[in-house]
Formats: C-alpha cells, structure tokens, sequence
C-alpha cells in the first residue's frame, strides 16, 4: 500500500489506511486515520434523521492532540464537496480514548413542552454554547446540514404530537488527546463527481478524493 502525505482515498465498501502527517491547525494535531461509507441501517451511530434516498453516511475517523491543552471545539470541523460547491456539517460525533467517551449534543434552539417547559429528554440548550459551524463563510458553499428526529416525545395523555426535527452541535471534547468519529451525510447522484476537503474552522486538514 502506498504512503499517502494529506490525501485519504474515501472507499464505500472497506477502510482505506492513510499513513498521514500530523497536521497542526489553531493549536490541535490533527491526524486523518481512516475514512469509509457507512451503513446507515446498520451502524451503532446511527441517529434517526432524514431517511432520503439520495443521502449517503461517511465516516472520518482522527486522532487529535489539543496542544496548548484547550477544550476542542468539534463543531468546527466541516467536509467541502469543491466541485459542487457544498459545505456539509457534522451529521454525528463520538470523540473516545481509552476509558471514557463523550458525545454531548447541544440543541441549536430553545424547544419547550406544551407547559412552557424544556422536553426532559432533549439535549440542553445552552445560548452561550453557539454552533460554530456557522462562524466560518465560505463564499460560494451551500450549507449542508440534517436535523435529527426527536419523535414527538408527548405522553399517551397529551394532545402535543408534533414531531421534534431539530439541529443539533457537540459540546467542547476536554481531553487533551483523543480519537473522534466524525460522520457526514452526504448527497448522491450529483451532477459532478464530487472532490472532498476536510476543514478545521478555515484551514484546510487533509484532501479526500475518490
């Protein structure tokens, strides 16, 4: 198997192996290790969001070392299709070493009960905690992102039936050194084949090609 520097070669049906330099992007290393398609009927990370056809899962896998030890804002990270023109945001994320994980999703609005009340089993949310996705402006990008469906989460009792399709971001990774499970979700049958680029913020991480 061939070295391959920055470029990781996104294969749907097996892992595809990149020996990859450590890059450093705002004072995190960043390591691209794996990419592969992913089942989405079948995968242990599999949120139930749209179910559309024309939507693929995709996962990166990284290793990342927070140099000057700074909690590690995830939902910087973003996979650029630059032919098509399509900025897609972090569909799911897992960030894990060897004892301990963390996955903590924070609502991107405020959605309350037929009380008045926040839904006991939503994620929090947090108006000092703002998705960082949206910081950073790519002139020319499409915004792609996939809300995830809560149910409706009304008792047998209650006349609140609407389904909860809500956006979502990650809370901050406090670990110092970690590996994260980063998934897209991505469109299928463009009218171009599409040439990827994963970002930190607005600095290029690694190339992904087909």
């Amino acid at each position: 198997m061939k070295k391959i520097i920055t470029t990781i070669v996104l294969v749907w049906a097996t892992f595809f192996v990149a020996q990859a330099q450590n890059l450093v992007v705002d004072q995190l290393s960043i390591e691209v290790l794996k990419t592969k398609g992913v089942s989405r009927k079948f995968n242990v990370r599999s949120l139930n969001t749209s179910d559309s056809k024309n939507l693929s899962k995709a996962l990166t896998r990284c290793k990342i070392e927070s140099l000057d030890q700074s909690p590690v804002d995830v939902n910087a990270f973003s996979l650029l299709d630059t032919v098509n023109k399509i900025r897609y945001k972090i569909g799911d994320f897992k960030a894990y070493r060897a004892v301990g994980a963390q996955s903590k999703m924070f609502l991107n609005e405020e959605i309350l009960n037929e009380d008045g009340e926040p839904f006991k089993d939503l994620p929090e949310f947090d108006p000092n905690h703002q998705d960082s996705f949206y910081t950073y402006i790519f002139e020319g990008y499409s915004n792609m992102a996939v809300p995830i469906d809560f149910g409706t989460g009304s008792g047998i009792f209650s006349k609140n039936k609407k389904s909860r399709i809500l956006f979502v971001h990650y809370d901050y990774v406090d670990y110092n050194k970690f590996t994260a499970e980063i998934y897209f979700y991505l469109f299928k049958n463009l009218p171009k084949q599409p040439y990827f680029e994963l970002y930190y913020g607005k600095s290029l991480v690694s190339q992904i090609e087909f």
